[in-house]
């Protein structure tokens, strides 16, 4: 992962180097894209994040929106450690972010409030890192990101499913995501199942194996480190749950998909 990031960033750098029409190309790049000046100040956003964001017109904040001095993007959404790490020049990585699709509450000071029927989660992962002019200044600053999940429906299933994303290492407890909704377990597990198509332990199952998958093809744990990294036991009923979700066992998708031979057992 942090080898793709490398290369991502040197083929950003090069293109803006060498190539005065980097923002037509980028309108047109497939994921999510903005771009800063250093002081913070907005200055791109691609076609993909109008559309992952609803954004109708991003013409409305460019020049205007900064996210250095925003503090719901900083605090409310948690990015105040990326932000800061990346205009300080470091390249960063942000795991599991979450945040709601609507422009009214991404960028809160800019727009009225737009109560909607049907609300919209993304669970996204940013890369953030900046790129240098000829003099090794710092140009601009650029984040990024893909998808992991996105999920909709009632407010109270939205909850739950946040909470579950946010608390995915604690023992499952349907009280206790229960409460998020405001609904007692009965009645929660059954509008859950309504509207996600899954019980809520089969959606934490999953988010629990999707984690798996990931401490997996981290070179530096073994598959029992890997286990333990996501609060599992690996002679647990996970190791079963994970071959009959993935379609192989922990230890063929850790051979199939570790880059690090010497660190697969």
């Amino acid at each position: 992962m942090k080898n793709m990031n490398n290369k991502v960033v040197k083929a950003f750098q090069s293109a803006f180097v060498n190539n005065d029409l980097i923002f037509q190309f980028l309108d047109m790049f497939p994921y999510p894209i903005t771009i800063y000046k250093p002081d913070g100040t907005i200055v791109f956003a691609n076609r993909k994040f109008c559309e992952v964001y609803n954004f109708g017109d991003i013409s409305e904040i460019l020049g205007e929106f900064n996210i250095l001095r925003d503090s719901y993007v900083l605090d409310k959404l948690g990015m105040r450690e990326f932000v800061e790490h990346i205009f300080q020049g470091k390249a960063s990585n942000k795991g599991d972010f979450t945040t709601p699709i609507n422009k009214s509450q991404y960028y809160v000071k800019h727009y009225t409030r737009i109560k909607e029927a049907v609300e919209k989660i993304s669970v996204r992962n940013l890369t953030g890192f900046p790129l240098y002019d000829k003099n090794q200044e710092v140009m601009y600053i650029v984040i990024t990101s893909h998808t992991i999940s996105e999920y909709e429906g009632k407010g109270e299933v939205i909850k739950a499913q946040e909470y579950m994303n946010a608390n995915w290492k604690q023992k499952f407890d349907i009280v206790k995501i229960a409460a998020t909704a405001n609904l007692s377990p009965d009645r929660f597990a059954r509008v859950f199942k309504q509207h996600a198509q899954k019980t809520p332990y089969e959606y934490y199952k999953h988010i629990k194996i999707r984690k798996l998958k990931e401490k997996l093809q981290n070179p530096n744990l073994n598959i029992s480190a890997a286990f333990v990294e996501c609060g599992l036991d690996y002679n647990g009923k996970y190791k079963r749950f994970f071959k009959e979700s993935v379609g192989m066992s922990p230890s063929e998708f850790r051979e199939k998909f570790c880059p690090h031979k010497e660190f697969r057992k």
